[in-house]
């Protein structure tokens, strides 16, 4: 970038993205400067720019994904999430991501089988214990959200969210053998 000249600099990386779409480090570099620069939307369309020349690159599905969230679409940053899952399927916190756009857009379901896989890949991870749990409340299975919330307390005894979400469950369940 030209140092005081923003506008000339977005200009130079617009036309080489423009002149080879695929050339993904103006479009990197053109891309963060958008995102720095609080416009998401317009980063997103040059990442998207790449990934229609180079659909299996996974940073562009991860910075689309980025940049359509931030720009409040996730209608249109889960699909990236989506490609870049199928890219690389273990990458836990893409997955996680996922779950927790899932759960954002009030997709429980969606959001409880994405935090399991998390689990499965990372059976440590509290927070997606605890992120699944809530999932499942909103499910209505509180007695699975119940289960996920002690496995939290198992591996993270003083973890006081997990006590609170676990204390809120124990309560809807009601007095054991009722």
């Amino acid at each position: 970038l030209v140092a005081g000249r923003t506008n000339q600099s977005l200009g130079i990386l617009r036309e080489a993205v423009t002149v080879d779409p695929g050339h993904s480090g103006a479009a990197q570099v053109l891309g963060r400067t958008l995102m720095s620069l609080g416009k998401p939307a317009e980063a997103a369309e040059v990442w998207e720019a790449v990934a229609r020349v180079r659909p299996d690159n996974f940073a562009a599905r991860l910075q689309l994904a980025d940049a359509w969230q931030q720009a409040g679409r996730l209608d249109r940053s889960g699909p990236h999430l989506i490609a870049a899952l199928k890219m690389d399927p273990d990458h836990i916190q893409t997955r996680f991501r996922l779950a927790m756009q899932y759960a954002q857009a009030d997709m429980h379901a969606e959001a409880s089988e994405q935090f399991r896989e998390v689990i499965q890949r990372e059976p440590r991870a509290v927070t997606a214990w605890l992120n699944l749990g809530s999932s499942l409340m909103r499910e209505q299975k509180v007695p699975e959200a119940l289960t996920a919330f002690e496995k939290a307390l198992e591996i993270e005894p003083g973890n006081g969210q997990a006590q609170e979400y676990a204390r809120r469950a124990r309560a809807l369940l009601g007095p054991p053998g009722r």
